[in-house]
């Protein structure tokens, strides 16, 4: 008994960490992606990357077996992913507010180019 909280306990300690790391990723891709990719790329991105992670995240679930334990261990994941999507949705409207910015400058750059 002993051996499996010790498990249960590095789980959840791993668990913790990869949506640490996973937020941190996140934030660093998009940091990049705002510098270097183009519109479109960068549209599609944020529209496919919480889709993929919530499949990845369902395949995870179906694949745990169904006990009290293990339905503690998934509450505990469940909180996690809901602060990393939080976090998520933070970025997708940091992300909106630059491409409306964006696109309102280039607005402004064309109605500029065509009265000129």
């Amino acid at each position: 008994m002993r051996y499996i909280a010790e498990l249960e306990h590095k789980v959840q300690t791993l668990q913790t960490e990869t949506t640490t790391l996973s937020t941190q990723f996140t934030k660093l891709q998009v940091a990049i992606i705002c510098d270097k990719l183009t519109f479109a790329l960068l549209l599609s991105l944020v529209y496919y990357l919480p889709l993929c992670l919530l499949f990845l995240f369902l395949c995870v679930l179906a694949c745990l077996q169904r006990d009290n334990s293990d339905l503690k261990s998934e509450n505990n994941e469940c909180k996690l992913r809901l602060q990393a999507m939080e976090q998520q949705s933070l970025l997708k409207d940091g992300l909106y507010t630059f491409l409306c910015y964006f696109m309102h400058q280039l607005a402004q750059t064309c109605f500029n180019f065509f009265i000129l």
